[in-house]
């Protein structure tokens, strides 16, 4: 946490440890296409 940097606003900073409901991996098209 910190003060005194841009906009005058405090910063705060968060790490969060997050674990997959599955390791299986779905592809999906649609996806796919909207990222070209």
């Amino acid at each position: 946490h910190a003060h005194c940097v841009a906009f005058e606003k405090s910063d705060l900073f968060f790490i969060c440890m997050l674990k997959p409901l599955s390791t299986q991996i779905t592809i999906d098209e649609l996806e796919i296409q909207a990222s070209k």
